[in-house]
């Protein structure tokens, strides 16, 4: 490997941004994601977990993606709130909150 190359193995769109400012050093920057992300190739489970998501006590989302997939998937595009009776939901911090903002209301975050 150059000494002078940055390589950067974080997934697209993880940091907006970072790659361009990163160009503007004097090394060569190489992009080689480790992960990618996806739908999934089968949504029934997910689809019936939605419609029977009154019986669950709490739905936790664990990050902004998930959030926004999640979303999605229960308004069904439409960007409008499901209807009342739906659990509590947790998230794991202030991005994922806002990715669900308009979505399930009020989501609440762990204590720091």
């Amino acid at each position: 490997m150059n000494r002078d190359a940055v390589v950067v193995t974080a997934s697209v769109g993880s940091f907006p941004g970072l790659v361009d400012a990163l160009r503007a050093l004097p090394a060569a920057v190489e992009e080689r994601p480790l992960m990618t992300f996806a739908p999934p190739l089968d949504w029934g489970p997910l689809d019936q977990a939605l419609r029977e998501l009154a019986r669950f006590d709490a739905v936790a989302v664990t990050s902004p993606r998930a959030a926004a997939a999640f979303g999605e998937r229960l308004t069904g595009g439409g960007g409008k709130r499901p209807p009342e009776g739906f659990p509590p939901a947790w998230v794991a911090g202030a991005a994922t909150a806002a990715a669900l903002d308009g979505v399930l209301g009020r989501v609440r975050t762990p204590p720091e």
